[in-house]
């Protein structure tokens, strides 16, 4: 690669002279030109040396000592103090007087700390980047000015050696790959027989003690603010490839490197430091057509990468390189103003600069040599993969968990594969995703709402999380939905597993994980089609974890016995804040969540009181309390919404009934909510949970008690409201049995803790029999489950209504329609509101129903236009229903019996007789044979929802009974619509000629707008109810609902609180983490610090001692070797 200049190039001249000045003292030289001696000849060019210190050790009087004796006559040196604990200016001074020292008030990095010096500092063209651990010889600078002009290099580095050994090399120089990772040019440690001597062009050179032309600096915008520590050189020295700078290796320059920064920065930064700054550099230097061949190849590399990390139990390698990508999409802003400045400077092509790089991947290359980079946490060769492997799970208990969630992942995959393979049947509330964002924040932005004939309010905050789930994933609505309902299995077993994680017990983590597997709650509700029960079964359990985590009390945080290395107890507040945007999440589903912590507490006050153990019960009703604050606030607007005057109860449990039928205690104790919790083997899981209650002691039979409690609530509950005696609707069935499972799956673990606390210190017994009998129980409880997954789908159904009812969404698409639903809330695939026993009714709009159709809000009123003629055409007053409906835009009628059309099964619940006949003796309904899992009436009287009529079709009244609901009985609609053009759920236009009225056929009248050219018209009430505006001027007519500025003003807010419970989280998250690290950094540090002679002197006493003692005497022949007690864990 040809270079090119950045600057003025000196005359071969100034390089002899700084051969003929050695041993000169260095001076400030004028930075504007060379200097000259007396007979104006050309001297050596001046050189800033700047270097960074920050906490430097015993060697840093070495290392300015051997600066000090640097052989160059133009050298000025900066020492750039990086907020030292102790100033290193007394040190400077005692050894460079003539050197400057820079303090700054915090420590920013190797690269940030060298701007901001020269920011401060006027430098020479040339500059030398330090570290405080370097002992460069006396002819190094020298040696790299040298090259620097004999080569016309904008980079050039020397050949580095190891500190204590000078014979051994460092490096001389780095290669890279096109992903940014380094190739090193020697061996570390390799003996320097001057076989590296050769002045070569290399793509890097490690940072240390490195020349660069103070131009290119400038041109490149120095440093890259976000990428310093680690990774430096490698962004500085692409940067100058692109910018068209030679980047050399001049080996007669000779740096010894103690590399003691690694020694200040735990090894887990360091590497994380490693894979963020490298993605960063990659992503800055190439081009945006380079960028889409070779991203793709990364993501492929990393991939790879962290599962080997997950497999050989190395989690934090494995976050480690996920999180480089997350940091990194945080940052594009700045990222993108880096590449906008480099492209400025560009003059080499990518392809040039590829031509430097090595082929391949240099990482994969060389971890099948096992040469990963030292302090990288390498895996090692492939030759020794299975060794690895083996050490992995070989630690304590560590196999045994690899065993049992390689068992929970096979059955998981097995019983989901055709669901993963083909799209997840619409089934109950499993309705489809919309693919397009902007419809989604457009309904949340507008206060008009879409059930029934409509209404004015806030969304649900599910619009928003539906918003930024799609986005998230790029508008693929299909792979969210997917993840949604499928990730709920193993999302809610992993949040078990952590729930028994502080008991540090293995058996306890894995007792608990299969308990809560035979629970069929999860698989049930994918048959039913449950939202409720899905995000009850995959969310409870952290939950759970989170309010014991807040109890303090053992063994989830505080001292008898004391709390291990996994447990620590975070300030209460910020448990708090974590739970309540835990239960908020599910909350804008079901509104009851809110409610959720605080009812576990309860439930678990019982329990409480029969242990006799009221520790931290407290603790928990507080964070529960305070965390259904946090979630009320976070969907403020629906909160606000759901607790006005007019809301239902019904709304707050997702519009059921209180009338529930009657459950016997056999289907409740096997949580039987569909056809995978009908086996008896389910009871099991019982028997296993109930052992913590015989042998339990101390915080295991505490816990254990309060665990039955709370199943015991939930169970009493549901068999209470079949009885009757419950006044109010309940929560979804699901969402009372969850916390049951959780229970069980709790005492399950609890009782294994038991086993080796309690009970393997014992002698034998019969609790050793009764151990057999649980672990036989949970074996014989997983067997339904294992059975169910083996039709690949868990007996869910394999089509759904979407796909008998197609022609629905076909005729949506043609018109500006509306459906009404009709059926047992079991099988509506919608949302709906109590109508009559066992019938609830619905409305969507264009067709089947989407997943905004999954919030209907308030019940209407029985007065409502909807409802009113609902009860009409039920009591037999009217034969003309399509007539009343087709105002409202209703052009089908759909009458649900089962929950997946027929031959697929799926839950049955027909529909009462009395409706279909009802509807059977409407003249305007035509019924159609679609399915026999559904009736399907076609209203032959349909307008559309926003239509044009010819002036006075449409009469005027004062509410729909008895007048409107007459007059429109005796109108005709279809014979006279047209359809506006429709731009959303509350908009539409056309251009309209006078002597028409438009009639909205949606609700209340008093928000709807009508404008022609601008001028907004009155609005009347057709036929008692609907906006009615005459047009009586030709022109652009404009409908639309106007959504007040006070409500926009609330949204806003709400965006705000969100946004702040973001920062506060992410802040207190950081601040923790910061907390845990500065005591393993001492420690390293204190490590570090220690001359290696101290080290080897401990040893060798240590040695000497052992040696001196007296070896024990050999038993006797007839006495007895004393076994060795082993020691528990």
């Amino acid at each position: 690669m040809t270079g090119v200049a950045l600057g003025r190039r000196y005359p071969r001249s100034i390089v002899d002279a700084v051969d003929d000045q050695p041993g000169a003292s260095p001076a400030p030289p004028d930075a504007a030109a060379p200097t000259r001696d007396r007979g104006g000849a050309p001297t050596a060019p001046p050189v800033t040396l700047l270097m960074v210190a920050h906490e430097p050790g015993a060697w840093f009087d070495d290392v300015l000592g051997a600066v000090a004796a640097l052989e160059y006559p133009a050298l000025d040196v900066v020492v750039v103090d990086a907020a030292s604990d102790e100033p290193v200016a007394p040190r400077v001074a005692a050894t460079l007087p003539t050197a400057r020292t820079l303090r700054l008030e915090e420590n920013p990095g190797f690269g940030r700390a060298i701007d901001a010096a020269r920011s401060q500092v006027d430098v020479g063209p040339l500059v030398i980047l330090a570290h405080d651990d370097v002992l460069p010889d006396p002819g190094a600078v020298r040696a790299l000015v040298e090259e620097a002009f004999r080569s016309n290099a904008a980079v050039v580095g020397p050949k580095m050696t190891r500190w204590d050994d000078p014979a051994r090399l460092l490096a001389a120089g780095e290669g890279a790959d096109k992903f940014g990772y380094p190739v090193p040019t020697v061996e570390r440690g390799e003996l320097d027989q001057e076989q590296h001597d050769a002045v070569r062009d290399v793509f890097t050179v490690p940072d240390g003690f490195t020349l660069v032309r103070a131009d290119l600096l400038d041109a490149i915008g120095g440093f890259d603010p976000d990428g310093s520590w680690f990774g430096d050189d490698l962004d500085l020295c692409w940067r100058a490839h692109v910018a068209g700078g030679r980047v050399l290796v001049a080996p007669a320059a000779r740096v010894r490197h103690l590399e003691a920064l690694g020694e200040r920065r735990p090894v887990d930064d360091r590497r994380r430091l490693q894979f963020r700054h490298r993605l960063r550099a990659m992503l800055g230097a190439y081009r945006p057509l380079s960028l889409v061949r070779i991203v793709p190849q990364l993501l492929v590399v990393h991939l790879g990468e962290v599962l080997f990390a997950l497999v050989t139990g190395r989690p934090g390698q494995a976050r480690d390189v996920a999180s480089a990508w997350t940091w990194n999409l945080r940052r594009l802003g700045s990222l993108r103003q880096r590449r906008r400045a480099l492209q400025s400077v560009r003059r080499v092509p990518d392809a040039e600069i590829r031509s430097l790089q090595v082929g391949g991947s240099a990482r994969i290359a060389a971890f099948l040599r096992g040469q990963l980079a030292v302090g990288e946490d390498p895996f090692g060769s492939a030759a020794t993969i299975g060794r690895r492997l083996v050490d992995t799970v070989a630690g304590p208990g560590r196999r045994s968990a690899l065993v049992a969630w390689l068992a929970v992942v096979l059955v998981l995959v097995v019983g989901s594969r055709h669901l993963l393979a083909r799209p997840i049947p619409a089934i109950g509330e499993l309705v489809p995703f919309p693919e397009q964002i902007r419809p989604i924040l457009d309904e949340w932005w507008s206060s008009w709402r879409r059930a029934g004939t409509g209404s004015e309010g806030f969304a649900a905050s599910g619009y928003l999380l539906l918003a930024a789930g799609n986005a998230l994933l790029l508008g693929a609505a299909g792979l969210l939905r997917t993840i949604l309902v499928l990730g709920m299995l193993p999302l809610g077993l992993l949040g078990v597993w952590r729930l028994l994680a502080p008991a540090h017990s293995v058996r306890a983590s894995i007792s608990g994980l299969f308990a809560y597997l035979a629970i069929p709650i999860g698989y049930d509700s994918l048959a039913t089609g449950s939202w409720s029960g899905l995000l009850a079964y995959g969310l409870v359990p952290w939950v759970f974890a989170r309010l014991l985590r807040a109890s303090g009390d053992a063994p989830f945080g505080a001292p008898d016995p004391p709390a291990g290395p996994r447990v620590d107890v975070p300030p209460l507040w910020r448990q708090t804040l974590v739970l309540g945007v835990l239960v908020a999440l599910p909350a804008a589903v079901d509104p009851i969540w809110a409610a959720l912590p605080l009812a576990l507490v309860v439930a678990a006050l019982p329990g409480s009181l029969v242990a006799g153990r009221l520790r931290g019960l407290l603790r928990m009703g507080v964070t529960a309390l305070g965390a259904g604050v946090v979630a009320v606030a976070l969907h403020l607007p629906w909160a606000l919404e759901l607790a006005s005057p007019d809301a239902a109860w019904s709304t707050f449990v997702g519009g059921r009934d209180a009338e529930v039928p009657h459950v016997p205690i056999s289907q409740l104790l096997r949580f039987d909510t569909g056809p995978i919790g009908s086996s008896l083997l389910t009871v099991a899981v019982l028997v296993a949970a109930a052992y913590v209650l015989l042998v339990g002691r101390g915080w295991r039979l505490a816990w254990a008690a309060r665990a039955w409690s709370v199943a015991l609530v939930g169970w009493g509950l549901l068999w209470a409201a079949g009885m009757g005696w419950v006044p109010v609707a309940l929560p979804p069935a699901e969402l009372l049995l969850a916390p049951a499972a959780v229970g069980m799956a709790l005492a399950t673990g609890l009782g294994a803790a038991a086993f080796d606390l309690d009970v393997r210190r014992r002698g034998f017994s019969w609790r050793q029999l009764a151990s057999l009998a649980a672990g036989v129980a949970l074996l014989l409880a997983a067997l339904p489950v294992v059975a169910g997954a083996v039709g690949g789908r868990w007996l869910m159904p394999r089509a759904d209504h979407h796909e008998a009812l197609e022609f629905l969404d076909e005729a949506a698409a043609a018109s500006d329609q509306r459906v009404v639903w009709f059926g047992h809330p079991e099988v509506l695939p919608v949302t709906g509101w109590p109508l009559v026993d066992g019938v609830s009714y619905a409305t969507t709009l264009d067709g089947t129903p989407v997943a905004q159709d999954l919030w209907p809000g308030h019940p209407e009123d029985d007065d409502a236009p909807l409802r009113s003629s609902i009860d009409l055409a039920l009591d037999g007053r009217t034969s003309r229903l399509g007539r009343l409906l087709a105002p409202m835009g209703v052009e089908y009628v759909v009458v649900v019996h089962r929950a997946a059309p027929a031959p697929y099964g799926g839950a049955s619940r027909p529909a009462p007789p009395a409706l279909t006949a009802a509807l059977d003796e409407q003249l305007d309904l035509e019924r159609l044979d679609v399915n026999p899992a559904v009736t399907v009436y076609r209203n032959a009287s349909w307008s559309p929802r926003v239509a044009v009529h010819p002036a006075g079709t449409v009469a005027e009244a004062e509410s729909l009974l008895p007048d409107g609901a007459r007059l429109a009985a005796t109108t005709d609609l279809a014979a006279t619509a047209e359809p506006l053009e429709e731009h959303g759920p509350a908009s539409a236009s056309a251009d309209l000629p006078e002597g028409v009225e438009v009639l909205v056929g949606s609700t209340p009248t008093d928000g709807w707008q009508v404008e022609v050219d601008g001028a907004d018209l009155p609005v009347r009430r057709g036929f008692g109810w609907a906006p009615l505006v005459p047009i009586d001027t030709s022109g652009e007519v404009e409908v639309g609902w106007a959504t007040a500025t006070s409500h926009r003003l609330v949204l806003v807010a709400q965006l705000a609180i969100v946004a702040l419970v973001a920062v506060v989280m992410y802040l207190t998250r950081a601040e923790a983490r910061e907390q845990r690290r500065p005591g393993r950094t001492d420690r390293r540090r204190q490590v570090a610090d220690r001359p290696p002679a101290r080290r080897r002197a401990r040893r060798d006493d240590g040695a000497r001692r052992r040696a001196a003692s007296p070896a024990p005497p050999p038993p006797a022949a007839d006495e007895a070797v004393p076994r060795r007690r082993r020691r528990t864990r």
